[in-house]
């Protein structure tokens, strides 16, 4: 079985991944630093949640990761909460998800 969300929560969630993240879909680099996110559990309500986690580059704990905060993006695919990710680039994404389900879902 698979993970439920709304098809608008998806298709930014999309948006998210073609703008920041590199080869590994749900990795990526800010200011340097290398960020992983981890979807949570299933929302009732279609949204999709999560954590971000930190990717530790140097020092005794050099390739392990801390988290670094969580995300949400609402059932109708508006970004609530995505740390690091710029406001241009969450309405970029936001704006990617929407012409992607008025063009693909809308008659």
């Amino acid at each position: 079985m698979g993970y439920s969300c709304t098809v608008k929560a998806d298709l930014t969630l999309d948006g998210i991944r073609k703008l920041v993240c590199n080869e590994i879909q749900n990795e990526f680099e800010i200011d340097g630093e290398k960020y992983f996110s981890e979807i949570g559990r299933e929302n009732d309500d279609g949204a999709i949640t999560g954590t971000i986690w930190n990717i530790i580059k140097e020092g005794a704990w050099k390739g392990r990761c801390k988290k670094a905060g969580s995300f949400r993006i609402e059932p109708d695919g508006k970004i609530k909460r995505f740390p690091f990710i710029s406001k241009e680039n969450k309405k970029i994404a936001e704006g990617y998800g929407r012409e992607e389900y008025l063009k693909n879902y809308i008659i």
